[in-house]
């Protein structure tokens, strides 16, 4: 079997043979999306988008090894979810996927009562009152489901720095939390 790497840039003298890239990662790309955003249709668009981009700036592609035109594309896929995100849904941005998992993880269980901050308003009003560092950090880790070595590729960071920094913003999170409430 033809390596990724190998296939796409064959792909980019032979376009037929980019139909074989679109069908390995198609199924992958669709489901990391639609969780980023939540919607299926708004994936398709955004998945159909970034097949688009890598075709297109295929050219930019080096071939670094086994696994790096995976990790090019997830992060053309990534960046493509996210400028989408800004550009079109602002206002969901912060209020995607509010749920128990989504409180559970913002502070430890102990000091975190579900039941009084569960209501999206209050999260949302915390969010617009931290530090934008703070609400960026948070809303590419909780809201969008980020791991912090993908933040790390967004944002230009090491992922010990995006630890730190998601670190920090709980503690903000937490701080203004605590002031609203009083």
């Amino acid at each position: 079997m033809i390596s990724d790497e190998e296939l796409f840039l064959q792909s980019l003298s032979n376009p037929s043979l980019f139909t074989e890239i679109v069908q390995r990662y198609e199924r992958p790309f669709l489901n990391r999306v639609t969780r980023m955003t939540g919607s299926r249709e708004e994936a398709a668009d955004i998945v159909q988008d970034t097949f688009v981009k890598l075709f297109i700036q295929g050219k930019r592609f080096k071939p670094a090894g086994e696994g790096s035109f995976r990790a090019w594309a997830y992060t053309v896929l990534i960046r493509t979810c996210l400028s989408y995100l800004r550009k079109v849904k602002q206002e969901k941005l912060l209020t995607l996927h509010l749920d128990h998992e989504l409180a559970e993880r913002l502070a430890d269980k102990q000091a975190f009562n579900f039941d009084r901050y569960a209501a999206k308003d209050f999260i949302v009003s915390v969010l617009s009152r931290v530090p934008l560092a703070a609400r960026r950090v948070l809303s590419l880790h909780f809201l969008d489901g980020l791991t912090t070595r993908e933040i790390a590729l967004e944002e230009g960071l090491s992922e010990g720095a995006v630890r730190v920094r998601l670190s920090r913003a709980k503690r903000e999170f937490k701080k203004v939390s605590i002031e609203l409430e009083s």
